[in-house]
Parts: C-alpha cells; structure tokens; sequence
C-alpha cells in the first residue's frame, strides 16, 4: 500500500482481525545491490496497491509474507541482539518476494530503463566523496543533458541525484565515526561537507540523531555484547 493511498477496513460485521501496520522508507536500505531494483517499488510508475492482486493469486507469496510481517513485528518489539540487521533483511525480504513471484510482470513497468548507464556517475561519486561532486559532471558521464539527467536518475532509482550524493557521504560518514579516530569536524571535511552545521542537519535526517550519539548507541552496544560473553 503507498504512502498516499487509502487505508481501507475490510473485515465483515462481527469479524474480528488484528493489523500489523509497517511503515519504511525505501531510501533507508538503499545499498548498491538494492539500486538496479529501488525504481521498481516507486508510485509514481506502479500505484502498490496493485501488488495486492499478486498476493491474493498466489498462497505461497501470501504465507511467506505474513510469516515475514509477524517476524518484522517480533524483531521490532523485542529489540534483542542484532536487531537493525535482522529488520533491513526482512524489509528487504518483503521486496524480494515480491520481485520473485512477480510472474505477471506487474513490476516490469520500467524494466527498459539501462541502470548500466549510470555506472560511471556511481564510480565517480564513490570516488569523489572526500570533494566536490556535480550534477554537470554526472551529466557529462552520462552523456546526457542537465534536464533529462536529472529525470533519468530519478526514475531509475526512485531518488534525486542530490538525495543519492547525501546518502553516500552519510555512510562514508557513520564508516569513520566508527573505525577512524576523528573529531567530528574532520569527518564532515572528509565526507564533502566541510559546513558543520549542514553536516549536522543532514546526519540527523538520515539517523534522527546526532553523529556522536550515533558512534555513542553503537559502540554501547558492541560493548555490552563483549561483556556479556565474557561474563
């Protein structure tokens, strides 16, 4: 169900059904083997209130997807050991099993899109996070023009050009805050955003807090698990 669409209430008089209700954002696991298919799940190409049909068609999509949904749930509440790793895999989990039954082909709508064009302004982002990244030279990789650039991208990976640059230099980011002693202000120079505050604003959209409670939840937790075996 998409974000924009009605949530309808189909139970019958006297029915009694429990709801379990996840919200994400597919941008928050977007990874490099996640890229080729993020546009696939975007509204604005495919309404996802139509993934419905292949759910009703098909019993063995629908039980291993509830049994997913129940175990997201689970993961959620609990909040045991290694939590976040077993809720990105079973978000992405719900993504491919959609992609796998998909023998309709109700997500082929933009199979025509070349994702290999766009290798070059990956390798030149992943090269450049320390420095200056523009969308002329990412224009000029892709042998397109600044407009249809532009609108390619987004099409193709269901996020802007800027959003995608943002969310490379936060996890070059969250790499140094946990492996590299350095002050903040050295990783916000180092990732391509020397302006601190910007930096700052930026981290939060992305974690929801600060990068130094970031590195501080972390390391925490990796505390607790070594003196946890040890004791």
């Amino acid at each position: 169900m998409g974000s924009c669409q009605p949530h309808l209430d189909l139970r019958q008089p006297n029915q009694v059904v429990d709801y379990v209700v996840i919200q994400f954002e597919l941008e928050a696991f977007l990874d490099s083997n996640m890229l080729p298919f993020l546009h696939l799940f975007q509204e604005s190409l495919l309404p996802l209130v139509k993934l419905n049909a292949m759910i009703k068609k098909n019993s063995e999509l629908r039980k291993r997807l509830h049994n997913t949904v129940i175990e997201l749930q689970r993961e959620h509440e609990q909040k045991q050991r290694g939590y976040e790793m077993a809720i990105n895999y079973l978000v992405k989990k719900c993504l491919f099993l959609f992609i796998r039954h998909d023998h309709e082909g109700l997500l082929e709508h933009n199979v025509s899109m070349n994702y290999a064009k766009l290798k070059l302004v990956f390798d030149y982002v992943e090269a450049n996070l320390s420095d200056k990244i523009t969308v002329e030279q990412a224009c000029l990789l892709a042998n397109f023009s600044y407009t249809y650039f532009l609108k390619y991208f987004k099409q193709t990976l269901g996020i802007t050009f800027t959003d995608y640059v943002i969310h490379r230099r936060i996890k070059y980011a969250e790499r140094l805050l946990l492996t590299e002693d350095l002050s903040i202000a050295q990783i916000a120079e180092q990732v391509g955003l020397p302006n601190l505050s910007h930096f700052y604003k930026l981290f939060k959209r992305v974690h929801h807090c600060s990068p130094k409670s970031f590195k501080d939840t972390i390391l925490a937790r990796a505390n607790a698990t070594i003196h946890g075996r040890s004791g």
